[in-house]
């Protein structure tokens, strides 16, 4: 269920790296780039594991680089 203290997080992820935005009502975060690696992936992780039980997360992929989605849900899944 969407609340007024629901989060929104959307993610385009490229080939190299994935552009992270984050809002509830206005930008908390916008365009922050990360490597697509382990240190982007935790890099995102301590940035979502604060809202963790009210956040949304969307994924727009590019080609075939969203095959990384995995390890990217992997993470979001594990978030404390």
């Amino acid at each position: 269920m969407i609340s007024q203290s629901t989060y929104f997080c959307g993610v385009d992820v490229a080939k190299d790296s994935f552009v992270a935005s984050m809002k509830n009502g206005r930008f908390l975060v916008k365009n922050k780039i990360f490597s697509m690696d382990r240190i982007g992936f935790s890099e995102l992780e301590r940035m979502l594991s604060p809202f963790r039980q009210e956040i949304v997360v969307g994924m727009e992929p590019t080609g075939i680089y969203h095959n990384n989605r995995t390890c990217l849900a992997s993470l979001l899944t594990k978030l404390p």
